[in-house]
């Protein structure tokens, strides 16, 4: 199954990722800061993306079956969204 996963290298983001590869499933692991997780290495896709930059954003849920989103803010984001439901709204309606 085709899966995106915003926010991936997040704390839960990270245990959801591993979860995800170990039953194969074929992950498009997206987040604003992209992180090595040698244990799983070549098992998933990385996305650099970012929920204030649409731009970022088109075209990462073209064909996937499911989009999980753990996307949190976090000082930078801040000042661009009131809550986490606006950034996932948003990253849904620009990909």
């Amino acid at each position: 199954m085709k899966i995106v996963l915003a926010g991936a290298f997040g704390n839960l983001g990270t245990d959801i990722l591993k979860e995800l590869v170990k039953y194969n499933h074929e992950v498009i692991a997206a987040d604003l800061n992209i992180n090595e997780l040698p244990e799983i290495e070549g098992r998933y896709i990385s996305k650099k993306i970012d929920v204030t930059n649409p731009e970022s954003l088109k075209g990462l849920c073209k064909n996937a079956e499911v989009v999980i989103s753990t996307v949190g803010l976090t000082g930078i984001s801040a000042k661009w969204w009131t809550g986490d439901g606006y950034a996932i709204f948003h990253m849904v309606l620009r990909a």
